[in-house]
């Protein structure tokens, strides 16, 4: 779980923890708990798929780790589902692996052949990418490991990274004359114009119609 503003405090029994914005919170399955509120709070809970191949299994002890970047990983996540867009499975499932990658210590420190094998993919694939967990599947690692190591070596979430393709991708294909935005945009993977303005604009600055308009003065 993690605690997208304010605070709040859990009990398990005798133990209390503490959640905030910068720290989230392992839940057991089943595990009765009670949850004190100072005041309104807005949580987002992340539930691991139990069992499923690939998903490391945290235990059964409720527990939380500190981390400054949760705080904005959060605020993505609610921003995503609220705003849910053709490839918002693909973004969140990558942003919810890096919470697991966090509470499981995952600290990758190299760029191995691998990531760049996987960026390959990416890039190939960025109209129509598979799962998360059928990548990491492919390359024999666990989802929550394969997107901590992929934004440590690159900078990016695995998800912004096939947004920023599918930009530049749609950026070349601009210059055909013949093709409408519409057109651009499900060629790219985006689903529908208005998310194609909306991403592009955010990944150069410009709208797709400015930017042709631009480019064929």
């Amino acid at each position: 779980m993690l605690t997208v503003d304010e605070a709040f405090e859990t009990r398990y029994g005798h133990r209390e923890l503490a959640s905030s914005s910068a720290r989230a919170l392992f839940r057991p399955r089943f595990v009765e708990h009670r949850d004190v509120y100072a005041r309104s709070t807005q949580c987002v809970t992340l539930v691991l798929p139990a069992g499923a191949a690939g998903w490391p299994d945290l235990g059964t002890v409720p527990f939380t780790v500190d981390d400054s970047s949760f705080a904005e990983t959060a605020r993505e996540l609610v921003t995503e589902m609220s705003v849910p867009r053709a490839d918002s499975a693909f973004v969140l499932e990558g942003l919810s692996a890096l919470v697991v990658a966090r509470l499981q210590g995952c600290e990758p420190r190299e760029r191995a052949p691998w990531l760049r094998r996987l960026r390959a993919w990416l890039d190939d694939a960025c109209a129509d990418p598979p799962s998360l967990s059928v990548l990491a599947r492919a390359l024999d690692r666990d989802p929550a490991y394969v997107a901590a190591a992929f934004r440590r070596s690159f900078g990016l979430t695995i998800g912004r990274y096939v947004r920023r393709r599918r930009a530049w991708h749609a950026r070349a294909l601009l210059r055909d004359r013949s093709a409408s935005l519409a057109e651009i945009a499900q060629r790219t993977g985006f689903a529908d114009q208005s998310h194609f303005t909306r991403c592009f604009r955010a990944e150069l600055g410009v709208t797709p119609g400015a930017y042709r308009a631009r480019i064929m003065r």
